[in-house]
């Protein structure tokens, strides 16, 4: 892991197994992120690492540049209905990042926030371009999830930002400041929002606290933030006031400042727990053992919670009927 983000910050090691590297990078979302990187220094890459980088952020490149299309359409149908939408995540860098960066970061749907009032038209202005609804399970964060079969990814229709309903108490603080890109209008949150969804979706709606998944892909999207912009990290930290959500920004910002080498380091975690909470991440990327053993452990957690749940509900029933 920290050969790869090694890398991932332009700083190849001495010495590299490039096939566990790679396998990292796969399993990441990031390989066509190491494309500039061993370009730059090909002189400290196997041939044939490199021409498979390549050949990953070129078919990477074509893609990105079919749902930025496909983005583009859709903003443009929102826009010509009145609505203003708010750009989410990946979405915003797909957008707004210079061309010779296009390739180089993995997006794999649209993520798009609008207001209550605006959803129900702006599904109706999907569904008016071919797009289909998906069924199933689209979270609790979504509204719903359109999809075209030609297109490269699906729309996500937001009604709040990633992450638990606590963090956003309103949402006007999340909808961000207006901008123009090829004659389509959309809104782009505030740095110091753009970081809370980003950790509040890794940490929870992507496991990162339960489970121990860590994401590379958009660490390191933070870490470029950080690069262009300032970053409120009292603000930050004030939302992620509560017990639960306050140790989620801890291993956050710790694994930031480890392993993308950004972020306040100043005010990185300094409890135990947290610090536990990282290393189980490492771990998870070093050993299978212990990911099978994690993975039997977060199911039996699961499972045991889920119980005393049934049997709360199975009590707060007999009382209720007694009381009839």
């Amino acid at each position: 892991m920290y050969g790869l983000a090694s890398c991932l910050r332009g700083e190849i090691p001495a010495s590299v197994d490039w096939e566990g590297l790679i396998r990292q990078a796969n399993e990441h979302l990031v390989t066509p992120r190491l494309h500039a990187v061993f370009r730059a220094r090909r002189d400290l890459v196997a041939d044939d690492v490199r021409e498979y980088v390549q050949l990953l952020h070129d078919l990477n490149l074509k893609r990105n540049v079919r749902l930025k299309e496909q983005a583009l359409e859709a903003i443009g149908a929102l826009n010509a209905a009145g609505i203003l939408p708010t750009l989410l995540k990946g979405t915003i860098i797909l957008l707004t990042c210079p061309a010779d960066e296009l390739g180089s970061r993995m997006t794999s749907d649209l993520d798009v926030l609008l207001t209550p009032s605006d959803l129900p038209r702006a599904s109706e202005v999907l569904r008016s371009l071919s797009y289909r609804d998906l069924d199933g399970n689209i979270g609790e964060h979504a509204h719903a999830k359109f999809y075209r079969p030609q297109d490269a990814g699906m729309v996500d229709l937001h009604h709040r930002p990633p992450g638990p309903g606590k963090l956003y108490p309103t949402l006007q603080l999340d909808f961000g400041e207006a901008v123009t890109i090829d004659g389509c209008s959309f809104c782009v949150p505030a740095p110091t929002s753009r970081v809370v969804h980003l950790i509040a979706h890794d940490m929870f709606n992507d496991g990162g606290l339960s489970c121990g998944r860590m994401q590379l892909r958009h660490l390191f999207d933070v870490a470029d933030l950080l690069q262009r912009e300032q970053v409120d990290w009292a603000s930050a930290r004030a939302r992620f006031s509560a017990a639960r959500l306050s140790l989620a920004f801890d291993v956050y910002l710790l694994t930031l400042v480890k392993i993308a080498k950004a972020g306040a380091a100043d005010i990185a975690a300094r409890n135990v727990i947290a610090h536990l909470f990282f290393h189980r991440q490492m771990l998870m990327e070093r050993s299978d053992r212990f990911r099978l053993v994690n993975h039997m452990a977060v199911r039996a957690i699961r499972s045991f919670r889920q119980r005393l749940r049934g049997a709360a509900m199975k009590n707060t029933l007999t009382i209720s009927r007694g009381l009839l």
